[in-house]
């Protein structure tokens, strides 16, 4: 479909097609509850289109499920996508679009990939065995949040020369491969990872030729860090949190669920730093995350990370 705005497409049944959906240059359009199988390009494709709402799709079997390029301020809303021979969902040179509760399994590709695109909002969604969880690349002001990234071949969250994207309150666990990454930050900076949950036996989080990434108030179990030829921050500034109903001033790093060390002051950070491969955490946390609440304004530089 091309120059098509304001259509409605919904519950079609597509099989055996190169291109299932594919709209160029279209506008405030709804693509909703079509069942699209056994393609061998894309099952529902977005070239140079604005607007439209993608939702509640079930996609099997296709090279790439769900494709948006040169694609801006577009929802992709919980869509099943399942057995791609590429990536799930991917946008390329797209921005500000909102991808959110989507279910997508068994991908020989990514998940979800950003390529080159900025200011998208990826919340919510399930992505189990696949070969990377999300990778970014090329890519600044995203936003990761919310999402559970389980059985990966690969990296649970892949960000190569990407910069200034938040990495928030995600669960990644369980490689399929051995002394694999549970995340691999590669020539990235100014990232923010916050609040997620890394669970995987041994793996590591791992910057390579990265700098001035912040990592704090993560739950590290059966995980580590590992940085090489990186200097990436493992606290905040100084901050004012609330620790089991007190108020307390301090520095915050990450929970580590093997440290060892006292807390002979109650304020919920460690009295010794827990000690890593290649870094050292000064401020390790006793309790996980959910134990700690920031109620004063970080400084400029983490905070701007938290307004777009």
């Amino acid at each position: 479909m091309y120059g098509s705005n304001n259509s409605s497409i919904y519950s079609n049944t597509i099989e055996n097609v190169n291109y299932a959906i594919s709209i160029d240059y279209g506008n405030y359009n709804k693509i909703y509850n079509n069942s699209i199988a056994m393609c061998c390009d894309y099952g529902l494709d977005l070239m140079y289109s604005k607007h439209n709402k993608i939702m509640r799709n079930n996609i099997i079997k296709t090279s790439y499920g769900i494709s948006l390029y040169g694609s801006d301020y577009n929802v992709v809303y919980k869509n099943n996508i399942v057995q791609t021979c590429h990536d799930g969902i991917a946008l390329s040179c797209s921005k500000n679009n909102t991808v959110d509760s989507n279910k997508i399994t068994i991908c020989k590709g990514s998940g979800i990939y950003v390529g080159s695109s900025s200011n998208n909002s990826i919340y919510n969604n399930f992505i189990n065995e696949v070969f990377d969880g999300v990778a970014v690349s090329y890519s600044k002001y995203n936003k990761i949040q919310n999402s559970t990234i389980i059985n990966y071949y690969d990296y649970g969250i892949h960000l190569w020369k990407a910069t200034y994207n938040r990495i928030l309150n995600n669960m990644i666990e369980n490689t399929l491969k051995l002394n694999n990454k549970i995340m691999y930050i590669g020539y990235s900076s100014n990232n923010t990872i916050y609040k997620n949950s890394f669970f995987d036996y041994g793996n590591e989080l791992y910057f390579y030729n990265s700098s001035d990434n912040w990592l704090f108030l993560n739950n590290f179990i059966n995980a580590t860090i590992y940085q090489y030829s990186s200097n990436s921050k493992l606290n905040t500034t100084k901050v004012t949190y609330i620790y089991h109903g007190k108020n307390y001033t301090n520095y915050l790093g990450n929970y580590y669920n093997d440290y060892k060390g006292k807390d002979s002051n109650n304020d919920g950070i460690g009295d010794t730093a827990y000690k890593l491969d290649s870094t050292i955490d000064k401020y390790p946390l006793m309790e996980p995350c959910r134990s700690y609440h920031i109620v004063t304004t970080l400084s400029h530089r983490i905070y701007q990370f938290f307004l777009f």
